[in-house]
């Protein structure tokens, strides 16, 4: 969960949190039990907005600022006029206007005037009253929903009336097709970006995973698909094969009994930062998984802003190579990695009952824009697939 951008966003962050912090500074001259009451009331939701907005730094920074106009409204609320002089209020309104302005205008489109009025939220209520109209406008959304977006025929043909579950990004294509849809505890797998939200899916995989599984191969932020949520996919990996590949998604059909019951251990190393290391040659699968701990400062800026981004490459062993994002923290958990699938016809080729994928990754190799924010050493264990 973390996306840089070259924009100045965070600078303009820091001067709206001064101007907050100045006008607080204001009221506690003339009123302090209002300023104590407006700190502790709105220090702490400030901070998570600033997180929840600077995370993923793109149109997500709209949530802060936002919240940071609504704090400075709060407070104003508590701001005795008649003792704090207008000279000084309205220069720092003006200019938080300013910074509000230039960082939201992107978002103000008279959609987003409708919202903010509540004309739209009052619309929607009231069509939704009569039973009779709202499912009108669900057939005319499903009616609208576009083609090449649609769950293809023959998956839907062989997945009748039996339970399903989605992988990807977007699941709407399942209920346009009036499909039984079944919701894993972290809904879509890219939230579950730590090992425990991870395991959680996973554990819902093996011990409660519905017939099918629809995948369309995508995944958000240029991430790798497989290593985004690896525990999760390793059970599925156990527990699936792939039934029918089309154009848009691949059909994976629940086994009877998992391909392994367990991974051993074949190797561990450690390795100097930035990581990189070769795959040992097997026709079996060979897992891996590697903790990068955080250094000091790594641990910093973990808690108050966001984990640096990371980055995997892989090189197969017929030259062809690829750069993936993905999330450190859960490389803790085993990652497949001599069958790493890079797309739809790759996950396919390895999900088939007899599967014996013809692409084979030999080395993996990591970077980072911010090389300090990790310990200087990286543990890595090699696994493979057992029996019992």
């Amino acid at each position: 969960m973390s996306l840089e951008s070259p924009g100045g966003a965070l600078f303009w962050a820091l001067q709206a949190t001064v101007v907050l912090t100045v006008l607080l500074g204001l009221q506690t001259a003339t009123a302090p039990a209002a300023a104590r009451f407006n700190f502790l009331f709105l220090a702490l939701p400030l901070f998570l907005s600033f997180k929840h907005g600077f995370v993923r730094e793109d149109e997500h920074v709209i949530n802060f600022f936002c919240f940071a106009a609504m704090a400075a409204a709060l407070g104003s609320l508590t701001l005795d006029i008649t003792k704090v002089r207008v000279s000084r209020v309205l220069p720092l309104g003006v200019l938080f206007g300013f910074i509000w302005f230039m960082n939201v205008r992107s978002a103000l489109t008279p959609d987003v005037f409708s919202l903010v009025t509540g004309k739209r939220a009052l619309r929607v209520t009231w069509r939704a009253m009569s039973l009779g109209q709202l499912i009108h406008q669900l057939e005319v959304a499903e009616a609208k929903f576009p083609d090449q977006s649609r769950l293809e025929p023959e998956l839907v043909e062989l997945i009748g009336d039996a339970p399903v579950a989605s992988l990807s990004h977007n699941f709407t294509n399942l209920a346009a097709a009036h499909l039984r849809i079944e919701l894993y505890p972290v809904i879509q797998r890219y939230a579950a970006y730590t090992p425990y939200l991870d395991e959680v899916n996973a554990a819902w995989i093996r011990e409660r995973g519905p017939k099918f599984l629809v995948f369309d191969g995508h995944s958000i932020d240029g991430r790798d698909p497989w290593a985004e949520t690896p525990s999760m996919f390793l059970e599925i990996y156990r527990w699936y094969d792939a039934r029918l590949l089309g154009p848009r998604n691949l059909l994976l059909e629940r086994r009877t009994q998992p391909r392994f019951s367990a991974l051993k251990t074949v190797s561990r190393f450690q390795v100097t930062f930035p990581p990189h290391f070769s795959l040992p040659t097997s026709r079996i699968p060979v897992f891996w998984r590697m903790k990068c701990g955080y250094s000091p400062r790594g641990q910093l800026l973990k808690a108050l802003f966001r984990v640096p981004p990371f980055y995997m490459s892989t090189q197969q062993s017929g030259g062809k190579t690829r750069s993936a994002r993905v999330i450190a923290d859960v490389l803790v958990a085993p990652v497949l990695g001599n069958h790493l699938p890079d797309n739809l016809v790759e996950f396919e080729a390895l999900f088939r009952p007899d599967g014996d994928p013809e692409f084979t990754v030999e080395h993996f190799g990591f970077n980072t824009s911010k090389p300090w924010a990790y310990e200087q050493a990286c543990e890595v264990e090699f696994l493979s697939p057992v029996q019992q």
